[in-house]
């Protein structure tokens, strides 16, 4: 396991994190690609809390990244939701939790899935070169901002940018269950509105309904341009 090393042999370090990904390019069992996850996660918070090279923490960042993409890729394929599939296949009748995945995770993940293998490789070197740190948040961002550059080549004529991932095959059937959460919250904050009456201040009153009429406008935008 990742985690039971305990020196600071960083060549030794690398040799195991070599030995994880090969583990993980055979593994065809979620719950083995879910623990390699977690251990890559763990790696990481180690060699950064022992102050080890940039290399190393983002040799751990990037197995972690690697393993959820995988995971992603399978649960986009199995569709997995909250687990109401049926099927007599054991695979396919997993449940999100019976994998301790929850449904912000699922999203995350097949959303990095859905990103092209060279993609993932361009952030991961621009990262190293750049000494930064790599990261699954700045992975996500950095997927977002690649398919915002590429909408605005479209729309001024690119056609080569075509080629490049859209929103809708990175957001996969969720830019409608996201406009559903838009809806909840403006609920929600309506009824709490109500309820603390005066407490509000005159500018909490007047922006609120202001913020969510720019998310549902946003969002309108970019299932437009999907």
């Amino acid at each position: 396991m990742l985690t039971r090393l305990r020196h600071d042999d960083q060549g030794g370090e690398l040799a195991i994190l070599r030995t994880a990904e090969r583990n993980l390019a055979k593994c065809h069992d979620l719950h083995a690609v879910v623990e390699v996850r977690n251990e890559a996660e763990a790696f990481r918070v180690y060699a950064k809390a022992r102050k080890l090279s940039l290399e190393i923490q983002n040799r751990g960042a990037r197995l972690k990244i690697q393993a959820e993409r995988k995971l992603g890729a399978a649960l986009k394929a199995l569709k997995l939701r909250g687990g109401d599939r049926k099927s007599k296949s054991q695979l396919e009748s997993l449940k999100l939790c019976d994998l301790g995945i929850d449904r912000n995770e699922s999203f995350r993940w097949q959303t990095a899935a859905s990103a092209p293998d060279e993609l993932f490789e361009s952030y991961c070197r621009k990262r190293q070169d750049n000494g930064l740190e790599i990261s699954s948040a700045n992975f996500l961002a950095y997927i977002r901002q690649t398919v915002s550059g590429n909408s605005t080549r479209a729309r001024r004529g690119d056609h080569a940018a075509s080629s490049k991932p859209r929103l809708r095959d990175l957001f996969p059937d969720d830019l409608d269950e996201l406009q559903g959460h838009i809806e909840t919250l403006a609920g929600l904050f309506e009824g709490i509105c109500e309820r603390l009456g005066k407490q509000l201040e005159p500018v909490e009153r007047r922006e609120i309904p202001r913020y969510f009429q720019r998310m549902r406008r946003l969002l309108q935008s970019a299932k437009q341009h999907a």
